[in-house]
């Protein structure tokens, strides 16, 4: 970034323009007189991305609590329907959802394609985040499978992909270990497709019929 884009973007953050937090100023230049110029359109644009998605997704605590105590929306939207929360949770930013949550965020928020926090920190083995979000009430119900489309459930998928750890918190908080996606698979039967042996165990052990077929 130019000298002078740099130290406008100090001044636009020191005087309290809280358009752009530390995390986006790289997308966003500034003119002398603190004008924000885009440059060349980037996927954030195409998709409306906030300045407190952009924070949430970076995992800037500060960031993230300035634009709220400046009337930022929590609940806001992408044009995916993505809110900031669903941002924080996919990068596994615990300090930020909490923060969000508390400031009334929707845990239960979905995206256009039925995709839950919940859903995102399963999906990227986010233990931490995954706790938050079932102890603040997210529920474990069917999320669309980001690949398949099979309504399968925040199970399936870290079954599918071998997360023990997060397979053990989903069932000790209450999922369903027989749970039916659209084909009538289990996540036993995903993690048996996959090779996933020690999360077999936990799902066997866990009281999954080992008999069920599609």
């Amino acid at each position: 970034m130019p000298e002078h884009a740099a130290t406008a973007n100090q001044h636009l953050r020191k005087s309290g323009d809280l358009d752009v937090p530390a995390s986006a100023e790289g997308d966003v230049r500034a003119g002398a007189d603190g004008e924000q110029i885009k440059g060349n359109k980037s996927a954030a644009e195409d998709e409306e991305r906030s300045a407190l998605m952009l924070a949430a997704k970076s995992g800037s605590v500060e960031d993230v609590q300035r634009l709220l105590d400046a009337g930022a929306s929590v609940n806001e939207r992408d044009n995916c329907w993505r809110t900031p929360l669903l941002f924080a949770a996919e990068h596994g930013h615990d300090t930020v959802m909490k923060l969000l949550i508390n400031r009334a965020a929707e845990v239960d928020a979905f995206d256009s394609d039925g995709r839950t926090a919940l859903f995102f920190a399963a999906k990227h083995c986010h233990l931490d985040a995954l706790v938050t979000l079932i102890e603040s009430g997210a529920a474990h119900g069917a999320s669309v499978d980001d690949t398949g489309g099979f309504n399968r459930t925040s199970l399936f998928n870290a079954a599918a992909k071998g997360y023990e750890d997060v397979v053990k918190a989903l069932i000790q908080h209450g999922a369903s270990v027989d749970a039916l996606d659209d084909a009538s698979a289990t996540a036993l039967f995903m993690a048996a497709e996959s090779g996933r042996v020690g999360v077999m165990r936990v799902l066997l052990e866990s009281g999954a019929d080992p008999n069920h077929k599609d």
